[in-house]
């Protein structure tokens, strides 16, 4: 089981890296336009992301439900008004 994580988490990992190339590629601009999607703008999805692994981090870490809302929070605040 423990070697099936690994392996997920460097898949994980290789696919956020994939992701993060091709958006250094793109404009300011690109990245904070307002779009018509679920997220308003690519910079809101990755917010979303960096949340959501946030919050499967904690879960994993065996976090009580506040805890991993709390770190949810805090994460989306972290994350806000970031560059790439």
């Amino acid at each position: 089981m423990a070697e099936q994580v690994i392996d997920l988490y460097g898949y994980h990992k290789w696919a956020n890296q994939r992701i993060f190339e091709h958006l250094h590629q793109l404009s300011d601009e690109v990245y904070n336009k307002t779009i018509q999607s679920v997220f308003p703008s690519v910079a809101e999805v990755l917010i979303h992301v960096y949340q959501v692994d946030k919050i499967w981090s904690a879960v994993m870490m065996g976090k009580t439900f506040d805890e991993v809302m709390a770190i949810a929070g805090r994460a989306r605040m972290d994350a806000k008004d970031k560059a790439l």
